[in-house]
């Protein structure tokens, strides 16, 4: 328990009270003169632990006070640009490499298929050349296929004819489907031929060197 000083303000007197003590029968001791006890301010304890609430623009500056308006209004856009980036195609500029991709295809094709079935290709000795040319179309669509995604470049690595089928079904490069698939309309049948016979050959080999318990290494027939 603490006491408490009031003073007079008739005559200035001190009297010293209890902090307990009724405000209406304080009086001074010298003159009479009631006495009043001071308001004491509120503790913190009475108001409660309810923090004080700020204003969403000075909780900004106290979070980053060195940001003024026009930095928080060039992130905002930046970040709109760079959402914009994220956007998928518009629909006029995909169908326009659709159809490019398809004049180019149905041109190669009909060139290269006019010239294979009119014998210009056998004319000229270009006919053998076909089966090089989809070996150098297999490795462009290897190499594409291990820069778009590993796994899908091992298969076309290891798997035969898979690169043709990621070139056709996976592949989204429009006119590297239509150059390989339209000059390969006028080498594809020799092309499978030859590929055909050297693995029957190959086969035939290796059957028979199995079958002679390896004796004399396999001969092959090319």
């Amino acid at each position: 328990m603490a006491d408490i000083q009031l003073t007079c303000n008739s005559c200035g007197n001190v009297v010293t009270v209890s902090e307990f003590a009724d405000p209406s029968s304080i009086t001074c001791k010298q003159c009479g003169e009631s006495l009043q006890k001071p308001i004491a301010p509120p503790s913190a304890e009475a108001m409660g632990s309810r923090p004080k609430l700020k204003s969403q623009k000075e909780t900004k500056k106290r979070i980053s006070p060195e940001h003024s308006e026009e930095d928080e209004q060039g992130g905002q856009w930046l970040i709109l640009q760079d959402s914009r980036k994220n956007l998928p195609q518009e629909t006029g500029s995909h169908l326009k490499h659709a159809i490019g991709s398809w004049v180019v295809f149905v041109v190669l094709g009909a060139a290269s298929g006019a010239a294979k079935y009119l014998g210009v290709l056998d004319s000229y000795g270009l006919i053998e050349y076909g089966p090089y040319l989809i070996l150098a179309f297999n490795l462009a669509i290897m190499l594409k296929a291990f820069k778009d995604n590993m796994f899908q470049g091992v298969l076309c690595l290891l798997v035969p004819g898979y690169s043709f089928y990621y070139l056709l079904m996976l592949c989204d490069d429009f006119y590297m489907r239509a150059v390989i698939t339209g000059l390969t309309v006028g080498i594809a049948e020799d092309s499978v031929v030859f590929y055909s016979e050297h693995a029957a050959n190959i086969f035939g080999t290796v059957t028979d060197w199995i079958q002679t318990g390896g004796g004399g290494g396999p001969q092959w027939h090319m």
